[in-house]
């Protein structure tokens, strides 16, 4: 009887050292999602990952927050800011701490800062970009049909290497496009 409990004794203890080190040899957890909402009475953050349910993440006084311009592949330009600079529609990667809820690191792309290159990018395509349906092709030139308020007109368009051609579903014009 006493062999047998010190036999349980011993299997618990490697059983509960396999544990703790299982626990301190898991990789962080990463995600990319969208702020939420805080719990400012929690030290949390809502975070709506792109796939998966919400988390709530605790912030530490270990965590930290950076910045990167959005279209940043790389932390290299990334500047350090303060957690409570982050605001609900901010697009996030968040590391947890192994083993926990705990916000790591979180980096941050500013909604504001996507706003205004959408914007920008938008600004550029009306400034260079032409839209319209094609209504012919020959060799590398394109024609295209566009409405303009004098009305119909057909742009000649030269493409090379270069060029961006974006096509639109029917699904996704306006439903009064008189082009159906």
């Amino acid at each position: 009887m006493c062999r047998l409990l010190v036999l349980m004794r011993q299997i618990a203890v490697v059983l509960l050292l396999a544990g703790v080190l299982q626990a301190q040899g898991q990789a962080p957890r990463s995600f990319i999602g969208t702020i939420a909402g805080f719990r400012p009475e929690k030290a949390q953050i809502e975070i709506r990952p792109d796939k998966g349910d919400p988390v709530f993440a605790e912030i530490s006084p270990e965590s930290t927050a950076l910045k990167v311009a959005p279209g940043t592949r790389d932390l290299k330009g990334a500047e350090a800011i303060q957690i409570t600079d982050v605001t609900v529609g901010d697009r996030v990667l968040v590391t947890l701490a192994p083993g926990a809820q705990t916000i790591a690191r979180i980096v941050v792309m500013p909604a504001r800062e996507i706003a205004q290159r959408n914007d920008a990018d938008r600004s550029d395509w009306e400034k260079r970009g032409v839209s319209g349906i094609v209504s012919g092709k020959s060799g590398n030139r394109i024609t295209v049909k566009t409405r303009t308020a004098t009305g119909e007109t057909e742009v000649l368009v030269a493409v090379d290497d270069r060029s961006e051609e974006r096509r639109v579903g029917k699904e996704c014009r306006s439903r009064w496009s008189p082009y159906h």
